[in-house]
């Protein structure tokens, strides 16, 4: 009898936080996301973020697997050019 395959990690999501970029030219933010420090294997462009009373902008990155994950952020300009990527957060691996 073959043995039944182990059952799928369940998906999680993770709360970004972030400063504003000051400049004037930024259309929106986007998440890198990789599997090893400084390897952005995934590029997810942020769809909307709230803002709170101090101007901190926050959302929600949705149906992420429960590997460990490195995330950066990085602003993106009109032209499609994108800023230097923040400081790298990483993700812990989910525990079962």
């Amino acid at each position: 009898m073959p043995t039944p395959a182990p059952a799928p990690a369940p998906l999680r999501t993770a709360q970004l936080r972030w400063r504003l970029s000051p400049d004037v030219d930024v259309v929106r933010y986007r998440v890198l996301i990789g599997t090893a420090p400084g390897v952005y294997e995934q590029r997810i462009d942020v769809p909307a973020f709230a803002l709170d009373a101090q101007n901190v902008a926050s959302a929600r990155l949705a149906n992420l697997d429960g590997a460990r994950r490195f995330l950066a952020l990085v602003a993106v300009d009109a032209a499609g050019q994108e800023s230097r990527p923040s400081n790298e957060l990483t993700l812990p691996a989910a525990t079962p």
